[in-house]
């Protein structure tokens, strides 16, 4: 059991780390969502 757990802490660290590390080449679809929710929210608030 000693030697699964720091594969296992290795293995979660990559995934860790590739989820974490930005993407290059544009937004990812979560982030483009999220940007338009505020965009969307600061007009309603500033426009009238």
């Amino acid at each position: 059991m000693g030697r699964q757990n720091p594969a296992l802490a290795d293995g979660a660290g990559a995934r860790i780390k590739e989820i974490l590390s930005p993407r290059q080449g544009g937004f990812t679809l979560v982030e483009l969502v999220v940007t338009m929710i505020v965009v969307g929210i600061l007009a309603v608030v500033a426009l009238p």
